[in-house]
Formats: C-alpha cells, sequence, structure tokens
C-alpha cells in the first residue's frame, strides 16, 4: 500500500504518470536525443514541446500556460486542438515560432558607415511579400490582410517546410493597417518584446511607425510622397516604444523622414531621381526616404532606399534610425501606388 502512495513531491507526479516504455523504443529514444545534440536549439525545443503534447493530452494546463506565453494565438479558439499544437511544435522546429522580434525592430549601429542591403520579393500576384539577404535567406514574409486594410507581416519564410496551419495558429508578429483611402499608415507589433522577456502572461502591443501618403505636383509631373514618423531612439540604440501592459515609456518626440523630391527632366518629360545605381528598371514604386529636418552639418544620405531590379524584384537598402521590419513595411505600404 505505501509504494501505491502518491508522492508527497508535486514536481514528480508526471513523472509516476508517465507510461511504460518498451525497450526497443527506449534505443530509439536516446538514439534521437544523440542526434538532436547537433540540432539548433529551437528544433530541440520544438521536438519537447511536440513530444509532451502526445503525453499530456489536450487537457494540459501546462501546455496551454506555455504556448499561451511563447505567442499562440488565442483568438482561434484552438488551444485544445492537438493539430494546432502540432502545427505549433512544427513552427518551433523549423526555426518561424514567435519569440523575442527586438532582432527586426532595432535600427543598425548609428556610426555605420555602409547600410544593411535587403531584396524585397513578390510573389503569388503581390498576394505575398519575401524579404531576402543577397543570398536567398528568407527574413520576414507579409500577406495582404482578407479585409485588404494592409498586411500581416511573420517572420521567417513562408516555404520553411512548416504546415499551412502554423501562420493561423502562430499569428503575425507585427502588423500593418491603412484606412480606405490607403493614405494613412501604422505599423504595430503583435507582442511587446519587453512583455514577454519579463514573461508576462498577457502583453500589450506596441506602435513602431506612422506614415502617410499623399500626392505633390512637380514641374509638370505628380509625385505620390510619403512622411514617416518614428519612435525616438535610446542612447543603447533600441527604440523607446510605449507600452500600456507592462508600463515602459513611450518617447515624448519622434524621428520623422520624407520621400526625397525626384525634380522634373523637362527633356525626358518625366520625373527623375539619382539612385546610385541599386536598381535598372522604371516604377512608379521607387522611392527614397531622407531626414525631414537634417542635422547641420551631417552629410546628405538617404535613410532608405527602395527600387525596382526585375519585374518582382526590388532592393531594400536602409540605415540608422530604420529597422528591417520599419524599412519593410514602408516598402509594403507602397503595393499600390502605380
Amino acid at each position: 500500500a505505501g509504494s501505491a502512495a502518491t508522492s508527497p513531491f508535486p514536481h514528480k507526479a508526471w513523472e509516476q504518470a508517465k507510461p511504460s516504455v518498451p525497450r526497443a523504443a527506449a534505443m530509439v529514444h536516446r538514439t534521437d536525443e544523440q542526434s538532436a545534440r547537433g540540432m539548433p536549439w529551437f528544433s530541440r525545443f520544438g521536438g519537447s514541446v511536440k513530444e509532451r503534447a502526445s503525453i499530456c493530452g489536450e487537457r494540459s494546463p501546462l501546455m496551454a500556460r506555455t504556448m499561451s506565453a511563447i505567442g499562440f494565438r488565442k483568438e482561434n479558439d484552438c488551444t485544445n486542438s492537438e493539430e494546432a499544437r502540432f502545427a505549433f511544435a512544427d513552427a518551433m522546429e523549423g526555426g518561424v515560432a514567435p519569440g523575442l522580434a527586438s532582432s527586426y525592430v532595432d535600427a543598425p549601429p548609428h556610426s555605420a558607415v555602409g547600410e544593411e542591403r535587403l531584396v524585397v520579393e513578390r510573389c503569388e500576384n503581390g498576394a505575398l511579400y519575401q524579404l531576402l539577404t543577397p543570398e536567398g535567406a528568407v527574413q520576414l514574409h507579409a500577406k495582404e490582410r482578407i479585409s485588404c486594410d494592409g498586411f500581416d507581416i511573420f517572420m521567417g519564410g513562408a516555404g520553411a517546410g512548416v504546415r499551412d496551419t502554423t501562420a493561423s495558429s502562430v499569428g503575425p508578429a507585427f502588423v500593418l493597417t491603412t484606412d480606405v483611402d490607403r493614405s494613412k499608415w501604422t505599423l504595430e507589433s503583435e507582442r511587446c518584446c519587453r512583455c514577454q522577456a519579463h514573461w508576462r502572461r498577457r502583453w500589450g502591443k506596441r506602435e513602431l511607425m506612422r506614415m502617410s501618403h499623399y500626392k505633390e505636383q512637380i514641374g509638370e509631373g505628380e509625385a505620390v510622397c510619403m512622411d514617416v514618423k518614428l519612435p525616438t531612439m535610446r542612447r543603447d540604440g533600441t527604440c523607446a516604444y510605449s507600452c500600456a501592459s507592462c508600463g515602459d515609456g513611450g518617447a515624448a518626440d519622434v524621428v520623422e523622414l520624407s520621400l526625397k523630391r525626384p525634380k522634373w527632366h523637362p527633356t525626358r518629360k518625366s520625373l527623375a531621381l539619382n539612385f546610385y545605381g541599386r536598381c535598372n528598371m522604371m516604377s512608379a514604386k521607387n522611392f527614397q526616404l531622407v531626414e525631414q529636418r537634417p542635422v547641420a552639418g551631417a552629410l546628405d544620405r538617404y535613410k532608405l532606399l527602395f527600387g525596382k531590379i526585375s519585374e518582382d524584384r526590388f532592393v531594400l537598402d536602409y540605415r540608422y534610425p530604420l529597422g528591417m521590419v520599419q524599412a519593410f513595411a514602408a516598402a509594403l505600404s507602397t503595393a499600390h501606388w502605380g
């Protein structure tokens, strides 16, 4: 009777409830552990979550809390869905599950001489956009929202070997929304990095950027212009965003960028702008952003350059104070420029 008594240590209760594992299966499990040592940490962690999901079943409060803490979307009403849990584990194994998004938000060092150079690829007739490194590695991908009021932006690639249910279960890391006229744009982070870093059960959203689009007469032509407002930067290089949940104080001031105006070319009868050899095709979507009120004595350098290089590919060069996702969002906002 004494041997059947419940363990006085609650954390060992699950160990007692574990089903017995045959010897052959245990040997395979040890072999899998040995082969997993060389795998990335997120693949090992995803495999562990998938294994625990299959053992604990659908009524595990531990699984529900874990998935909630690392970004599982509750609004899909599929927290108790075994398929959704495995999709989430697949996302972690593929390295595209939600995590801290600060690396996509923080700007390059202010002292950097060059700029970050990436490529935007348009797919599926404009329904999908991917942000790639020059080597072809996918950093972010964006899908147009069903309501046609902006884009959902996901970390990682759409073709990363993850099941189609992953995007719906994990959800976007960032959301770019606009009004009916597509003249006002707002970029928000769906999960506050500060809240996630402190493992808060409820996290707030953070506004990362605002953009305004309008038309302006230049010579005999008309140009679509853009003004951008960004939060100010802290001394450590991170952005000072506000979050109602964690109480992180917001910035009292903003950094303002504006579209560099092209010039009217009387001979060609068109607007022209120097893109420094970075693009080779004419497009209404080609643009550059510069400081609206440049510091006295500072070099007149663009902060963002977006230019067409082939039918569905564009270069995207950016530098401080823009982060990767902010530069990508500015490029996405021109999707309907014609």
